[in-house]
């Protein structure tokens, strides 16, 4: 197969650079598929997005365009967007090529882009609904919840694969510093700051950078470190193994990658309990959910973990068993797969 890939920032030929779950994934998927097939990947300069503002309009728009036509100029049998920004460049490109479509999709945001990305949102909601309206698109989800939302928007369910996202499984031994770790962009839905506010007396620390970071300052006691950006993943996974448990607080999620790393490590998380994060843990295993906004649940699922050995070391157990379930190597081959399927079935 010819495939081509669109991304907004694809990590280089090692691991260390990948902050997030679409980096991980287009990593770790993109290693196998060179193996076998001809893959090409056209992403952004090395610099990440900026988050998404009006501010950043400009650079996105040039960005698009100098995809389009270096697109045009590619030879490919079937085109891939790995998010929403290159979602309806593939979809042009597919069109215009007669290629099939596939836009691997992490989450629905209809309804809520307004929320996430203030006024700017607006061009979101629109480009959204259009894009789940089109027809001849095929979509991956990452979760079984991530599907039922894009069946509900109009999508029809056999163009709805499910491929989950994985993990390496990496043994780290490292002393225990904090209490909680967070990892994650520092948004509002992400809802560090009830974390902060429900654990004051403990240590806890937060990987990531973002729009909140003023205001989470503000709102945290000395208690907590704040570590912004760190540019190797290696770098991020070894802070989740000097903590006793990972926090995963967010309101809006499409899988949480992070969850399943941390359990790969052999550290309990604490979560809300949302449709995707119930589904990746099957109902909680190797995990504590709270009710999500419920800060007072959120603190005694901690501390449930904290002074109980027994219920910890359950947890551990869990998780370690849970993690076998999210192989980069299988997601990879099961990707594979789908695409053969849509060529030549």
């Amino acid at each position: 197969m010819k495939i081509l890939w669109l991304a907004d920032y694809f990590p280089s030929t090692q691991s260390g650079d990948i902050t997030g779950g679409v980096e991980a994934r287009g990593f770790y998927v993109s290693k196998y598929l060179k193996k076998r097939h001809i893959l090409k990947i056209i992403a952004d300069s090395p610099e990440r997005w900026s988050f998404s503002t009006w501010r950043s309009m400009p650079r996105r728009i040039l960005m698009t365009w100098q995809k389009i036509i270096e697109g045009l100029c590619s030879d490919f049998d079937l085109i891939e967007g790995e998010n929403f920004s290159n979602h309806i460049i593939a979809t042009v490109l597919g069109a215009i090529k007669r290629k099939p479509v596939v836009c691997w999709y992490p989450d629905v945001f209809i309804g809520s882009w307004l929320k996430l990305a203030g006024t700017v949102g607006v061009l979101g909601e629109i480009a959204e609904r259009v894009l789940l309206c089109w027809p001849g698109i095929n979509f991956i989800a990452i979760s079984q919840t991530t599907k039922k939302k894009l069946v509900n928007f109009g999508v029809p369910k056999r163009k709805v694969t499910v491929i989950y996202c994985g993990t390496e499984l990496i043994d780290l031994k490292q002393v225990k510093k904090y209490d909680i770790c967070v990892v994650s962009r520092l948004l509002p839905y992400k809802k560090i700051d009830d974390l902060i506010v429900a654990t004051r007396d403990l240590h806890a620390v937060i990987v990531g950078q973002g729009p909140e970071e003023k205001k989470l300052k503000e709102l945290a006691n000395k208690n907590v470190v704040f570590l912004g950006y760190l540019p190797k993943h290696r770098d991020v996974l070894k802070v989740m193994a000097q903590s006793k448990i990972f926090c995963h607080p967010s309101e809006i999620e499409g899988f949480g990658i992070v969850i399943v790393e941390a359990m790969a490590l052999g550290i309990p998380v604490v979560a809300s309990n949302i449709p995707a994060i119930s589904e990746i843990t099957k109902g909680g295993k190797g995990a504590l959910l709270f009710v999500p906004g419920d800060r007072e649940d959120l603190a005694k699922k901690i501390r449930i973990l904290l002074k109980n050995r027994k219920v910890y070391q359950q947890k551990v157990k869990e998780a370690k068993i849970l993690a076998r379930n999210y192989s980069w190597v299988e997601i990879a081959k099961q990707t594979e797969k789908y695409y053969e399927n849509l060529l030549y079935h």
